[in-house]
């Protein structure tokens, strides 16, 4: 499988409490790789794990795996609610949902 830019990897062991099992090789370019612990990811996930946790299902089931970077594409902004803000300043007024 291929990840363009925004792509995610390693949710499911995160969300099942598994070892991690994904590997990541660079074909082309450079990459930045940020990376979050398991109170990490609790955190910033919030209201969206059960959403996670019913995509995670469907890697039991390749056929049912949607293509890289159509993660959220069934997500509409008015499905989600904003908890609070998480920066202010030139670039913009980003919200945590």
């Amino acid at each position: 499988m291929r990840l363009r830019a925004g792509d995610f990897f390693g949710e499911r062991a995160l969300i099942k409490n598994e070892t991690r099992a994904a590997t990541v090789k660079v074909v082309g370019g450079t990459m930045e790789c940020l990376t979050l612990d398991q109170t990490a990811f609790s955190l910033l996930l919030g209201p969206l794990g059960d959403i996670m946790k019913r995509r995670v299902e469907k890697y039991d089931n390749p056929s049912e795996c949607e293509e890289p970077g159509n993660h959220f594409k069934d997500i509409k902004r008015g499905d989600l609610e904003t908890i609070g803000t998480l920066g202010k300043g030139s670039f913009g007024h980003v919200t945590r949902a």
